[in-house]
C-alpha cells in the first residue's frame, strides 16, 4: 500500500491511498464469509450459499464495504493517530475507485486546525460600551416594543387606502405583478406573473431603488389598484439588476393589504405584559424603568462580553476552514440568507467567519493558559441564571447530564472565564456610554 498527504489549501490536506488487490484480501474473505453466514437462499442450508453466488448477488456491497471500512482505519491510524495533524471535523472520501478483488485508489479530504498566534495584549486598548442610566427615552422605545410584539395584522377594506399618515406607515401589501416594456408598459415576453411582499417599514431595503419607486406608487391606493412601478437599477451590485419583477419596471395589481394593529395601552394590558410589576397606565413608566434598571448589569455584561470578542477578532488574522465555514452556513439560521443575493451571502458569510475565529482563539487560551471549568462553576453559573431570570425550577447539573448538554454549557462558562480573562490582560480599558440607536436595553 503506498499512501501520501496532499497539501490543497492553508488548511485542507487529502489524504491519497493505493492499495493492491493483496492488501485487502484478507478483509474481502472475511466480508464474503459474514454475508455468506447471513443469507438464507431457496435450495441452500442457512449460511452454505456458494460463495461464487455471494460474490454475484452481493459483491458490489460487500466491496463497498470492505472498501470504506479500509479507508476508515488507514485514516484513523496514519492521520488521526499519528499526533501530526490536528484535524477538525469529519473528513470527506472524494473519491473511491474499487471493485471486488482489484487494486483501490482512493482519496480523502480533512481539514486541520488554523494556528492561533495569541498576541500580547499588555500593549491594547480594550473600548467597552456601558449603559449608566435608563433614560425616559429607553422606556419610550420598550413599551413601543412591547406594543410592536403584540400588534396583529387585519385585512384593509377596498376604502381604505395603503400607507395613510400616522397609521400605515406598518403596511403590507401583496401584488400580482409582471415586467413591463419601461416606455410602451407592454408585458415584456417571456415573462410570468410574480406575486411580491412589500413591508412598508422595511428600512434596512430603503436604500434600494425598486422599493423606493413601489413604496411611492402604492401610498393613497387601494386593494384591487393597478400601479406602474419603474425604477433605475443598482450599477454597482450585478446581483441586485435582475429583480424578481424584471430589470427596470414591471406593472402590478394589488391583492391584498394589511395592516400591524398595535394593542391599546389600558390598565389590563399593562398589568399582563409586566407580568405585575406595574398595574396600572399611570404606573407603567416607573414599574419599566425599575425592570430595566435591574437588567442593566445583565446587559453590560453581555456589552463587555462582545466587545472582547470583536477586539480579538479583529487583532487575529488568521484562516479559517472552508469546509467548516460551509458546514455551519448550511445550519437554518443561515440557510435563508445565503439563498438571498450575493451581498447577503457575503455578509452572512462575514459573521459564520467571525464565530469561527472566536471559537479557535477560545480553545487556543484555554490550551495556553490551562483553563478548565468545574462543576461546582457551572452549578454556580446555574444558580445565578436561575436568581437573574426568576424561574420556580431549577436546572440542575444532573439535568443537562440527562439531556447530554452538560458540555454545551461548560464551554458557556468556559467562554465567560475567558472573556473575564482577557479583559484583564488588556494594557487600557476604557469605557463610553452606548448609543441607544444601536442596542435595546
Amino acid at each position: 500500500m503506498e499512501t501520501y498527504v496532499r497539501e490543497t489549501g492553508e488548511l485542507t490536506r487529502v489524504l491519497e491511498v493505493a492499495a493492491a488487490a493483496a492488501d485487502l484480501e484478507s478483509d474481502v474473505k472475511l466480508a464474503l464469509r459474514k454475508r455468506q453466514l447471513a443469507t438464507h437462499m431457496k435450495g441452500f442450508r442457512p449460511g452454505r450459499v456458494p460463495l461464487h453466488l455471494i460474490r454475484r448477488i452481493h459483491g458490489e456491497e460487500v466491496g463497498a464495504g470492505v472498501a470504506d471500512e479500509f479507508v476508515r482505519e488507514v485514516f484513523q491510524d496514519l492521520i488521526l493517530e499519528s499526533g501530526k495533524y490536528d484535524v477538525i471535523g469529519q473528513p470527506t472520501v472524494i473519491r473511491l475507485d474499487y471493485d471486488l478483488d482489484g487494486d483501490m485508489e482512493a482519496h480523502i479530504e480533512f481539514e486541520i486546525r488554523p494556528e492561533v498566534i495569541l498576541q500580547d495584549l499588555s500593549d491594547k486598548v480594550l473600548e467597552v460600551p456601558v449603559i449608566e442610566v435608563v433614560t425616559d427615552e429607553d422606556i419610550q422605545r420598550r413599551i413601543s416594543g412591547l406594543r410592536e410584539s403584540e400588534a396583529k395584522l387585519r385585512p384593509l377594506s377596498d376604502e381604505e387606502v395603503i400607507g395613510e399618515e400616522g397609521i400605515g406607515a406598518q403596511d403590507r401589501v401583496k401584488l400580482d405583478a409582471v415586467a413591463v416594456d419601461p416606455e410602451t408598459r407592454v408585458v415584456l415576453v417571456g415573462k410570468s406573473r410574480s406575486e411580491v411582499t412589500l413591508d412598508f417599514d422595511a428600512k434596512e431595503s430603503e436604500g434600494d431603488p425598486e422599493y423606493v419607486a413601489l413604496r411611492a406608487a402604492l401610498t393613497g391606493r387601494c386593494v384591487g389598484d393597478e400601479v406602474f412601478v419603474s425604477f433605475e437599477p443598482p450599477l454597482d451590485a450585478e446581483a441586485l439588476v435582475e429583480t424578481r419583477l424584471g430589470r427596470e419596471a414591471y406593472k402590478a395589481t394589488i391583492k391584498e393589504a394589511k395592516r400591524w394593529e398595535l394593542p391599546e395601552i389600558d390598565d389590563e394590558w399593562v398589568e399582563r405584559v409586566t407580568g405585575g410589576r406595574a398595574k396600572t397606565v399611570a404606573e407603567l413608566p416607573e414599574g419599566l424603568r425599575k425592570f430595566m434598571e435591574d437588567r442593566l448589569p445583565r446587559k453590560n455584561e453581555g456589552l463587555k462580553h462582545e466587545a472582547v470578542r470583536s477586539r480579538m477578532v479583529e487583532l487575529h488574522r488568521f484562516p479559517v476552514p472552508e469546509g467548516t465555514v460551509r458546514r455551519e452556513m448550511a445550519r437554518p439560521q443561515y440557510g435563508n440568507e445565503v439563498e438571498e443575493a450575493d451581498l447577503e451571502k457575503v455578509a452572512a458569510r462575514r459573521r459564520v467567519e467571525r464565530k469561527l475565529r472566536w471559537h479557535f482563539i477560545v480553545k487556543a487560551i484555554e490550551a495556553r493558559e490551562g483553563i478548565v471549568v468545574t462543576d461546582k462553576e457551572i452549578e454556580e453559573d446555574l444558580q445565578y441564571r436561575q436568581n437573574r431570570g426568576g424561574r420556580n425550577t431549577a436546572i440542575t447539573i444532573d439535568r443537562l447530564r440527562q439531556v447530554n448538554l452538560l458540555e454545551d454549557h461548560r464551554e458557556v462558562v468556559l467562554e465567560l472565564k475567558i472573556v473575564n480573562y482577557l479583559v484583564s490582560q488588556f494594557g487600557e480599558v476604557r469605557t463610553r456610554e452606548l448609543d441607544r440607536l444601536s442596542a435595546r436595553i
